[in-house]
Formats: structure tokens, C-alpha cells, sequence
């Protein structure tokens, strides 16, 4: 159950960040649309690096900081640490 918990905080972290990449070239474009060619090339390639590097870099993080905490409660101090340190 605690590792479905920091599972679920990676997932939410790394959607969040592509939201932001998404939002980030959105505005860069001055508005304009992603073409179908923008969102298979860019999109492929962001959700396939990221993937990699959440499970390979953040994850791991995240079960180095709970267990030298001693725990995730409380909860926002913990987001907050997480997003600090790593």
C-alpha cells in the first residue's frame, strides 16, 4: 500500500510536468494549435523519456526520502520536501 502511495505521487508529478512542458510550448507558439505531427513526435518522445527517467531517477528518490523520514505524514511537508530535494 506505501509504495502504491509514492507510485501515485510520481504519477501525479509527472503529469504535471507535462502539463507544464504542453502549457510551456503552447504559449512559446503564440497560441497556436499542436498539429498532429507536433503532439505524435513531441508527445511520444516527452512521455517516453520522462517514464523512463521518473522510474529510474524519482522513484527511487521518493523511497529514499520516506524512508529516511520515517514515513510521508504529514503529507504536504513531505510534497514539498520531495519537490525541494529532488
Amino acid at each position: 500500500m506505501k509504495l502504491v502511495k509514492l507510485l501515485f505521487n510520481a504519477v501525479v508529478a509527472w503529469a504535471l510536468g507535462l502539463a507544464f512542458i504542453a502549457a510551456t510550448l503552447y504559449f512559446s507558439n503564440s497560441g497556436a494549435d499542436f498539429t498532429t505531427t507536433d503532439l505524435m513526435g513531441f508527445g511520444v518522445l516527452a512521455v517516453v523519456a520522462s517514464g523512463l527517467l521518473m522510474l529510474v531517477l524519482y522513484l527511487p528518490g521518493l523511497y529514499w526520502l520516506k524512508r529516511r523520514r520515517g514515513g510521508v505524514r504529514p503529507r504536504i511537508n513531505f510534497a514539498l520536501l520531495a519537490g525541494f530535494v529532488l
